[in-house]
């Protein structure tokens, strides 16, 4: 547990949890456990196959959430306490939707996760119809902007991410982007951000290849890119091409085999938020030597130094359950379960409509671990800046934060290196 220190986010808690004392007074009976002044919440996260990075920083920090949570409310005498279920999903849309449909057979109506926009995806029929309510951490699609559903995600959609790694492209000199992404509603999505975003900046972003999320060997979509790669060194130069890989924790079987052609070595490889600070990518020797000869760079909800500084403990405790490096899309798991609990605290689940009218209320004045956390009228982030991270060659290798896109100049500034 974190140690009690007087904090921005600490008198946060002190609000909540005096919001959450009085709440307990109530006779709200359609909240989990309510008899027993409980609040039950699901968490959907991926603690294997190749989401886990996210998944276990995520399991973490809601775990330390709820620790925060219940030691005020303890400290305050409220019989009101927090408690996280937490189910593994593996980033399988179906097996998703199968925890999602077993907790909330169980009462279990308010949701930190999925991850994905896939699983997203799979699972709001059943949220919208059955009255339970999802907080995504992770999901980017834009496809998935619906005002008035019962999906919110704590982080912005693909057209932010997309117009920052665009502004990296241009102050990098990139010219040609060859992609190469995972075929699922998120990374398809990033993709198709960039592909619109960069021609209209005056770059060209080639056919590319994609490749199904089972894939284990990709040599065919490897090959696929080598030509259009070598096409457009031979036109713009090796400085000017640039291979763009939205995935996920595949990304080090790719390297490992890209690393076999020197080919893919000669351009730069960047990379997008289902990558970034991945644990995958630095524990493979072969990954990890590519990624760095590549200067891979991929970028993360960004926090900014004086939040940095502010979560510092936090950042720690995740680090030290963990031994891997939480980055925002983990803090935005941490916001969730406040926004989430504040919400149910002052109107219960009795309805729905009101709940999620509540929670859009509470996310525009909570300012948690990643900031204020508004939400647009479609339930996403509003607004945010993004970092950039980049695996640097060392014994063992490591991740470092190298840039940083602002989103109201939309310029990117350079923030440290290898």
């Amino acid at each position: 547990m974190l140690a009690v220190t007087v904090t921005p986010s600490l008198r946060r808690l002190f609000v909540l949890a005096l919001t959450l004392g009085a709440a307990a007074c109530g006779d709200d009976s359609t909240g989990p456990g309510a008899g027993a002044d409980q609040l039950v919440v699901g968490a959907l996260l991926s603690l294997t196959g190749s989401g886990q990075t996210l998944g276990r920083t995520s399991e973490a920090a809601l775990q330390l959430a709820a620790d925060d949570l219940n030691a005020q409310l303890s400290a305050q005498g409220s019989p009101t306490r927090v408690s996280v279920r937490v189910e593994d999903t593996g980033l399988d849309p179906a097996l998703a939707l199968d925890r999602l449909r077993t907790l909330a057979g169980e009462g279990v109506r308010i949701f930190i996760g999925p991850q994905t926009s896939s699983e997203v995806a799979a699972l709001k029929p059943f949220a919208d119809s059955a009255g339970v309510v999802l907080l995504s951490q992770g999901s980017t699609a834009s496809s998935l902007s619906i005002p008035d559903d019962n999906v919110f995600r704590l982080v912005p959609d693909d057209g932010q991410e997309g117009a920052a790694q665009v502004a990296l492209f241009a102050e990098d000199g990139i010219q040609v982007v060859v992609p190469l992404w995972r075929e699922d509603a998120g990374n398809q999505g990033l993709h198709d951000a960039v592909a619109r975003l960069f021609p209209a900046q005056g770059g060209t972003v080639t056919d590319g290849a994609h490749y199904p999320p089972a894939t284990t060997d990709f040599s065919a979509q490897l090959q696929a890119i080598k030509s259009q790669i070598t096409d457009a060194v031979a036109q713009h130069g090796v400085g000017a091409v640039a291979v763009y890989l939205p995935a996920f924790e595949e990304s080090a079987a790719i390297f490992a085999q890209a690393g076999a052609d020197p080919t893919f070595s000669e351009v730069r490889w960047y990379g997008a938020d289902g990558t970034v600070q991945s644990a995958a990518v630095i524990a493979d020797p072969a990954a990890a030597a590519f990624a760095a000869a590549t200067a891979f760079r991929a970028p993360t909800y960004g926090l900014g130094d004086a939040l940095l500084q502010q979560d510092a403990d936090l950042i720690d405790a995740i680090q030290a359950r963990t031994g891997l490096q939480p980055d925002a899309f983990t803090l935005a798991a941490y916001d969730a379960l406040h926004v989430a609990t504040l919400a149910y605290a002052n109107v219960g689940l009795a309805s729905i409509p009101d709940y999620r009218a509540e929670l859009l209320s509470q996310a525009a004045a909570y300012s948690g671990a990643t900031g204020p956390t508004n939400l647009n009228p479609a339930g996403d982030r509003a607004a945010g800046d993004y970092e950039f991270y980049q695996v640097c060659a060392g014994a063992p290798p490591f991740w470092s934060r190298v840039a940083a896109y602002q989103a109201t100049s939309g310029t990117v500034v350079s923030v440290g290196g290898c």
